[in-house]
């Protein structure tokens, strides 16, 4: 099946069409999405739209390949891999942040809209000097941390809507529970800091990934940092002594 018309199985009712789908579950919105949601809006039956879609994962990903695509690519003019892909994170950023439950899909699924995306940051940053295995790599850091980033804000904010507690006051309460003279740096930030701004951390966290990428693709083998093994839990650690 063609990908970017998910919703055009054969025997698909005349009276509907992918727009009329696409807003009848844009209006639900993805975190609420279902199958009977948008036959109830759509005025149809649950069995009609298995016409259309096998099941919720599909219909999900029909919205967010609809969604990605109306959203165009950043100019590549500047030629420069880096430049390109802080201002790809960006664009990226806003599509979750006006679309709440995409990052979800897009951590879960391969969009279909999304290869064009990829495509065109493996090209240019092969000619910005990555050789082919790091262009791959060097993407999907990019891609990979601004859909978990979203992903991550929405799963803090649901529980915060449930306990009535955000992440940063668990943080500061879970803090002072150590005693005095206990972890006294983590005691003090946290009390100093309220809410952070997720824009600084977010800017913060894509410049050091970028900075990490163009380190990694200048340093020579015996400046990169030897890849040891995990430190196991103390208990481990205190059966292999007494051994």
């Amino acid at each position: 099946m063609n990908e970017s018309h998910k919703g055009e199985r054969r025997g698909r009712p005349a009276k509907l069409s992918n727009q009329q789908i696409l807003d009848a579950a844009c209006a639900i919105g993805l975190p609420d999405l279902t199958l009977g949601g948008v036959a109830k809006a759509l005025g149809v039956s649950v069995a009609a739209l298995y016409h259309y879609f096998k099941d919720k994962d599909e219909l999900a990903e029909f919205v967010a390949n609809t969604i990605i695509v109306d959203y165009p690519l950043p100019s590549d003019g500047t030629g420069d891999w880096f430049q390109w892909a802080h201002t790809f994170a960006y664009t990226q950023r806003a599509i979750y942040e006006r679309f709440p439950g995409l990052a979800q899909v897009a951590v879960q699924r391969t969009i279909h809209a999304a290869i064009p995306r990829l495509e065109q940051s493996v090209r240019l940053a092969l000619r910005s000097g990555f050789d082919e295995k790091t262009a791959w790599w060097a993407t999907r850091a990019i891609q990979e941390f601004v859909f978990s980033w979203y992903h991550r804000v929405e799963i803090r904010a649901a529980l915060a809507a449930r306990t009535g507690e955000s992440y940063q006051t668990s943080l500061r309460r879970v803090a002072r529970e150590f005693p005095q003279g206990e972890a006294p740096l983590m005691r003090s930030i946290t009390m100093k800091r309220h809410e952070e701004s997720e824009d600084e951390r977010f800017e913060f966290t894509l410049r050091a990934l970028l900075a990490g990428i163009a380190a990694m693709r200048t340093a020579s083998p015996s400046s990169v940092p030897v890849k040891k093994g995990a430190v196991g839990p103390r208990t481990s650690r205190k059966r292999v002594a007494n051994k």
